[in-house]
């Protein structure tokens, strides 16, 4: 078979089965997304020991915080860029290289106002490196397994975060905050042998820029190798792919007219509201727990349980909202975890219990943020979805900024820490009622288009 364009290579790739190719590249994909969570929620599992050290209060700590917040999103918007230019593997290198070596950095800082700049560009490097992996794999998977392959990349985040809570556990008692950091740099350097070696470049990227004719055979010889005939590049010319001019008048504008406007704001305030919830679990629930009177290897050890559920919840919520529709999913979770924050500020004198609770609290919270996405592609017509979906993502880390910082704004008010779960439990009711707003705005467009099963609650 001889294929003579990018088109026709894509499409050939996208129809081959599951290989032990792909298998090697959502495993190494799923490790550097691990180490990537590991280092984004870090400072939930040392900010206690930091604040004992360095005297500093909950509200201080927001905002270094929220500083690796920021820094993770505008690394997302400078990640894409450069990578169109530079190519996904020397990025994600790149990436990677630069906030293992951030992290050691942070274990040196001699003062709060340096640890607020080096983790604002640690989060650039991580912000960088997400979303060029997840490109990766969407690039490579074949369609039939593209979005199984993606969830379980994603559930590195989670998985990192556990990681980092175990590792908070044995560590800080021995070696202090510090040695959480650096743990948390060496790991991603030590994994740049495997990016080298083993991480494949885009293919997209190679065909658009015409690079490396030779390379992109022998990948597509190593996809093709059980085939019965082989494959060759002949002739081949970058695909260029004329664009409309007339299409680009869809703007953000569009997506706040009618009939999308209530639609386009219940997704807002969705997912405005279940990041902000992630990311004050993720930063503040160790601390929580280690000034409810627990020790900090408990309160890191609660974190972990949380950040496990939270993993869990993601791989299980793909095939619940298969069964049950995104709308009923999302909303009894969304439900689930409101209930389970409340019980969270009754029974916080039994570690068992805590444990139990976090666990459900992380799958129900974690889960949930999936449904955003999926309901936004599903809503938006093709010409303004990637607008809608972009839009809403970026909504969503603000709210994720926010949720870092409000938590410990509020404790520096002096509340009983326990308490600020009866706080958690009201954005996540609005992200409930969001939820109801946007299945009643879709109504039956949606369910009889792309969102399948999507019953009644």
């Amino acid at each position: 078979m001889k294929i003579s364009n990018a088109s026709e290579l894509r499409q050939f790739l996208e129809s081959q089965p599951l290989l032990r190719f792909h298998i090697y590249l959502t495993l190494i994909c799923l490790l550097i997304l691990t180490l990537d969570g590991f280092d984004m929620t870090i400072m939930g599992f040392v900010a206690s020991s930091i604040m004992d050290e360095w005297k500093v209060n909950h509200e201080v700590m927001g905002i270094v915080m929220s500083s690796g917040l920021i820094g993770l999103a505008c690394g997302a918007l400078i990640g894409g860029t450069v990578a169109d230019r530079f190519g996904r593997k020397k990025v994600i290198f790149c990436a990677v290289l630069f906030f293992g070596l951030l992290s050691i950095l942070s274990a040196y800082s001699p003062n709060v106002d340096i640890l607020i700049i080096l983790r604002f560009f640690t989060g650039l490097g991580l912000g960088a490196a997400q979303p060029n992996i997840a490109t990766l794999i969407a690039e490579y998977a074949p369609v039939k397994y593209k979005s199984t392959m993606i969830c379980v990349i994603y559930c590195g985040i989670t998985l990192g975060s556990a990681l980092v809570g175990l590792i908070a556990k044995i560590v800080v008692p021995i070696f202090g905050w510090q040695g959480v950091f650096i743990t948390g740099g060496i790991l991603p350097i030590v994994s740049l042998i495997l990016i080298i070696f083993f991480l494949p470049e885009s293919i997209q990227y190679l065909l658009e820029k015409n690079k490396k004719r030779d390379y992109v055979q022998s990948i597509v010889n190593k996809l093709t190798k059980n085939h019965s005939e082989n494959i060759e590049l002949i002739h081949f010319k970058e695909n260029i792919t004329h664009v409309n001019l007339s299409l680009q008048k869809f703007t953000l504008i569009e997506i706040l007219k009618r009939p999308y406007l209530y639609c386009t704001l219940s997704l807002w305030l969705g997912l405005f509201m279940n990041l902000m919830c992630v990311n004050f679990l993720s930063n503040w629930m160790p601390v929580l727990i280690r000034e409810s009177g627990f020790t900090l290897s408990d309160a890191a050890l609660i974190g972990a349980i949380a950040q496990i559920g939270g993993t869990l919840g993601n791989i299980s919520i793909g095939w619940l909202m298969d069964k049950q529709g995104y709308h009923r999913t999302m909303y009894f979770g969304l439900l689930g975890a409101v209930v389970f924050s409340l019980l969270l500020t009754q029974f916080h004198y039994n570690l068992m219990i805590i444990g139990f609770l976090a666990f459900f609290l992380g799958v129900t919270v974690n889960s949930v943020n999936t449904g955003w996405t999926s309901l936004s592609s599903s809503y938006y017509p093709t010409l303004i979805r990637a607008t809608g979906t972009s839009t809403m993502t970026a909504i969503g880390r603000t709210g994720a900024i926010f949720g870092a910082y409000i938590g410990g704004l509020i404790l520096a008010t002096g509340i009983q820490a326990i308490s600020m779960f009866y706080f958690l439990a009201i954005p996540l009711f609005m992200c409930s009622l969001a939820v109801l707003i946007n299945k009643k705005m879709i109504g039956i467009n949606t369910s009889s288009a792309n969102v399948e099963k999507d019953y009644q609650i």
